[in-house]
C-alpha cells in the first residue's frame, strides 16, 4: 500500500512501521509505529486534506496520526474487538473512517 501526501510518499515496511519520505532524496521525514505483534497486513489511508493517516492493527484498533508531526491523534477500538483490522478507508466526503476485517 502506497499513498502520496503533501508531495511525499507514505509506505509500509516489514518492520511494522509506516514511513513518510521524500521521493526525490529518499530521506525519511517521519516513521509511524504500527502496534502489532506480528507482521501487519492492514492497509492504510490518508485524509482528503492530506493531514491525517489511519492504519489498523492485528488486535482490532485503528490508529490516527497527524502526518506532518507524526503525533498519534487517536486510537479507535471497540471494547469487544479482537480481530485484525485489514482494511482502513477515510471516507473523503463524510470525514468518517470505514474498516473491515
Amino acid at each position: 500500500c502506497i499513498r502520496y501526501a503533501n508531495g511525499n510518499l507514505l509506505t509500509k515496511s516489514f518492520d511494522n512501521q509506516l514511513h513518510y519520505w521524500r521521493s526525490d532524496t529518499q530521506e525519511i521525514v517521519h516513521s509511524f509505529p504500527i502496534t502489532s505483534q506480528k507482521s501487519n497486513h492492514s492497509r492504510f489511508d490518508v485524509s482528503a486534506d492530506e493531514q491525517y493517516l489511519c492504519v489498523g492493527s492485528d488486535h482490532g484498533s485503528v490508529y490516527v496520526y497527524d502526518i506532518r508531526t507524526s503525533d498519534l491523534m487517536a486510537e479507535l477500538c471497540h471494547k469487544k474487538a479482537t480481530k485484525a483490522v485489514d482494511v482502513v478507508y477515510l471516507l473523503r466526503t463524510a470525514g468518517k473512517i470505514a474498516t473491515s476485517n
